[in-house]
Order: structure tokens, then sequence, then C-alpha cells
């Protein structure tokens, strides 16, 4: 099966850009709980090869809550108003009708049930057709799948780390769902690899999705477990933390014992992974089999294994080390966690109890790293947050054919970079 998507030739009759003008591009990461839209610039195209292009260079993001999945359709121009204002101040007037406009819906969107699904990527199609941005085809909004989404992350740090050899390992944490993707020297596993032609050469990429194991989906079923009633008292929430929780439109009341262990072991049910239990090195989330990691390889974990790992002070850790800090932020009570300005001022604080156990359970018995494996937990590569979304543009633009007006070309098409999306596959 084709990963991608043949879009029909898209030749605008009048001049575009001045070679030495700035181009720019616009993709919306729907997911669970957000809508991430990063503003992507690069130096417009001066030829109609494909040299490696620059575009490191800072981008320009907007975080809109909650996520998109929770509207109805008749509510999609009014949760887009705020992030066309953003847009509108960030790109020029002059250009805006040159500007292509992606949106990419994941795991918040995979969730929902087909019916929904259609009708808000059907009004999402409506808004940035009559957006004044170029909307060249109906697949440039749409939801996208867990392994694209794993793709393009492993495929988006490898250009962003300047890597040449592939040799590494990208794990993302989102709200709904977690990936990982690395590469292997085998088709085993058929329906999780997905092959890659890049510079002549083909490479297999182990790429796999977990829906229902993000990090709010995650922390939604272990608090079911210890629902009593119209109240939860949490092992996952800090001694003394005292707040509400609201889960399928149903408000409870909730309260924290600040036990670790007990919080552990909720986690570990839940994961329902054998790894390291019973030392089996080929398992997985959910007890699905996965290769072995590869202990050669650089680990890059980023979206909420990122955030969490930051809030602890930690860029760059091995799993006991890791499991040592969230340890010790765990074992605060809720009015300590309080008195600590640089804890009380992080709006997530309440739920990093939960977050940074269950990240070390995601690795360590989820994913089954081996501690001796270094893990980079970065916010930012170059400049740039490492995300999906850049990949996905560089790609979704590829496909866009200007040979009748190469004016156009010189300057809607972002220059692909050299190794990437000469063609992808799925075998």
């Amino acid at each position: 099966m084709f990963l991608y998507i043949l879009i029909p030739s898209l030749c605008l009759g009048q001049r575009f850009l001045q070679a030495d003008e700035t181009c720019y591009g616009v993709i919306m990461d729907c997911g669970s709980s957000s809508t991430k839209t990063t503003i992507y610039s690069w130096p417009c195209r001066t030829s109609k090869i494909y040299p490696l292009t620059d575009i490191t260079q800072e981008s320009q993001q907007l975080k809109t809550s909650p996520g998109i999945s929770t509207n109805y359709p008749d509510e999609i121009a009014t949760y887009f108003a705020p992030i066309f204002e953003f847009i509108n101040s960030k790109v020029p007037a002059a250009q805006k009708q040159f500007t292509p406009i992606f949106m990419g819906a994941t795991a918040g969107m995979r969730l929902l049930d087909i019916n929904k699904q259609n009708a808000l990527v059907d009004e999402i199609r409506k808004q940035l057709g009559k957006s004044g941005y170029l909307f060249g085809d109906e697949n440039w909004a749409r939801v996208i799948s867990g392994q694209d989404e794993a793709t393009y992350l492993w495929l988006g740090i490898k250009y962003l780390l300047g890597n040449t050899d592939g040799n590494l390992i990208s794990i993302d944490l989102g709200g709904a769902s977690t990936q990982i993707a690395f590469k292997m020297d085998y088709t085993q596993y058929e329906s999780d690899i997905v092959k890659l032609t890049m510079n002549e050469e083909e490479i297999y990429l182990y790429a796999i999705s977990y829906l229902g194991f993000g990090n709010d989906q995650a922390r939604d079923a272990v608090l079911v477990k210890s629902l009593s009633g119209t109240q939860v008292i949490s092992p996952c929430y800090h001694q003394g933390y005292t707040g509400s929780w609201t889960y399928q439109k149903i408000q409870y009341s909730l309260s924290g014992s600040g036990n670790v262990e007990q919080c552990q072991a909720l986690i570990k049910q839940y994961l329902n992974s054998q790894c390291r239990i019973a030392s089996d090195e080929l398992c997985g989330i959910n007890a699905i089999d996965q290769p072995q990691i590869p202990s050669s390889y650089q680990i890059y974990a980023v979206s909420g294994v990122a955030t969490i790992a930051n809030f602890l002070q930690l860029e760059k850790f091995k799993l006991p080390q890791f499991l040592s800090q969230a340890q010790e932020f765990c074992k605060l009570s809720w009015s300590q966690v309080q008195a600590n300005s640089t804890y009380s001022s992080n709006p997530y604080v309440a739920t990093n109890f939960f977050l940074s156990l269950y990240v070390h359970q995601l690795l360590s018995i989820g994913y089954n790293i081996p501690d001796t494996m270094d893990v980079n937990a970065p916010l930012v590569i170059n400049s740039q947050t490492p995300t999906w979304a850049m990949a996905a543009v560089q790609y979704q633009l590829a496909q866009v054919d200007c040979d009748l007006d190469s004016t156009v070309c010189e300057g809607l098409i972002l220059n692909l970079i050299t190794f990437l999306f000469v063609m992808l596959i799925f075998m």
C-alpha cells in the first residue's frame, strides 16, 4: 500500500514570489488535547532541482485547547477563528494565497467513530478551502494513521539531527497514543514495517502506534480503577491533593494518596506487558510482540516524554536516573509542591505525578528499553520542536506538480531534502 497521496497538478497562472523572498507553509497538528498550528518559513526555491533546503530556522507556533475532536462540525468555524487570526498576523497578506495550509488529525480523531470523523474533516476542509490560503486538495486535511505519525516523526528527527545512517529510535507520547519507530535489517513484523527508498537505498522501518496508550487516555484508565461512587482516591496524585475529574461527561471528586508503588502497579496492569516481568525481550505494550531495541541506536523521545523529563530537569537520562528523580518528586505532599514556585507555576503539575511514573513504565516495560541505554528527550532540536508535522509538510509539498509553470514551481514547492520522500511505500 502506498503512503503517499497523488495530488493533481497544481499550477497557478500568475507569478509567484521572487527567489530572494521567504516562502511560508502552515500545518495544523490536531491532537487529542490541543491543536498545534505551526508556520514554517524557508528561502524560496531558485531552481527545479531538489537540493537540501534549510528549514531549521525558528518556526512560529500557536497551541489551542482543547483538541478539535471535542467539537461538533458547526463549532469548527468558531474554533478556527483565533487560529486564522494568528496565521494572518504572521504571514504577509501578499503571500497569503500562495501559502499552503495543511491539517493532520491524530489519535484524538482516530478514537471517534467514522461518521463523526468524516463530518468534522468535511467541515475542516470547507473552512480551509475558503480561508484564502492555498488549499490544493482534500487530502491536505485528513486523519493520519498512527503508522504515518510514527514514520513522519522518525524522518523529521533524522532530518533535524542531520543523521545519515538512520540508526535512531524515535518515541512519541501524545494525549491519546504513543508511537515508536526504528530501522530494521529484516522484514519480520510485516504489518508494522514501512519500506522507505532514500538515496536509492531501501530501508525497512518498524513503525507502530498504540491507540489509547497516550498520557491522557492512560491516566483516565488508571483513575477508573480507583473510582468508587462519585469519588476517586488515587495513588497517582500527591498526598493531600484535592480536585475534580471529568470522565465521560460526568464530574467526580478526586483526591490523592500519593503512593508510588500502588500507582506503578496500576500502570503496569494497564500496559499489560510481560516485558522485564517475564524477561521477554520481544514483547511490547498490550502484550504485542515487537523487535528487540537495537542497543547501538540513539533514542529520541519527544512530546510528553520530553515535557516531563524537562520538568524533572533531565534532557538526557538512563531509566534508573529518571525513576529516581520521579520518585523524589512523587514523595512530596501537595502542600510541598505548592510551596515550590518552580513546580506550582507549571499548569500541569497536578498530573505530573502520574506522567512521571507512566513515562518510566512505558519506556521500561512497554518499549523494553534497557537500563543501560541513554534516552535523549529534547524539547527542541536545532531550534525546531521535533514533531511529525515538519516532515509531513515537506512530503506533502513534494507531491505538488508545477512543471508547467517554473516560476510557480520556484516559489511554491519546499525544496525536498536530499534523503527524504522520493518514494514512501508501505509493504
